[in-house]
């Protein structure tokens, strides 16, 4: 019985060591499969092809995600922009107040260079007036000096004369 065991285990070892002989030694089983199962070969050529093909597509995908992504958030910040951003009817109404302010502010600013043109030439009247004054007031203070002058020379006169006359 041991001798039948170790015979099947030689034997065993003899068919292992056959295919190993016709199985060439560094080849891989896909260049076996090659020339063995051409069909079997193409399909799994066909196999890593299409795998590459997913894994390209996923990764375009998944970068088109992200995309989206980002455009989500830039159009929800866009719309909380919007949202916070006044409406057009609300823009127009102070637009038309503003304008009437300004046409306010227009008119005021009008109405007030009048008075300052007013004010400008009342100023220049007023100035000749006080030229005219100061003319005359050096005129009569002059004319006054002449007076006292003469009042003064003429009592000095008389008091020489009363002075100088025989008694």
């Amino acid at each position: 019985q041991e001798l039948e065991t170790d015979i099947q285990r030689q034997q065993i070892k003899k068919r292992a060591l056959k295919e190993d002989l016709h199985r060439p030694f560094n080849i891989h089983r896909w260049r076996m499969l090659e020339h063995l199962d051409p069909q079997k070969f193409e399909k799994i050529k066909e196999i890593q092809r299409l795998q590459k093909q997913v894994i390209s597509s996923t990764e375009r995908v998944s970068d088109k995600g992200t995309l989206i992504r980002d455009h989500e958030r830039e159009c929800m910040e866009l719309k909380q922009f919007v949202d916070n951003f006044p409406l057009l009817e609300e823009i127009q109404e102070q637009l038309k107040f503003h304008k009437a302010s300004l046409l306010e502010k227009q008119r005021q600013m009008k109405d007030l260079e009048l008075d300052v043109e007013i004010y400008r030439r009342r100023m220049d009247d007023l100035k000749r007036d006080i030229k005219g004054l100061k003319k005359e007031k050096r005129y009569l203070e002059e004319y006054w000096m002449q007076e006292v002058d003469k009042h003064a020379l003429s009592s000095n006169l008389k008091q020489a004369n009363e002075e100088c006359a025989p008694p």
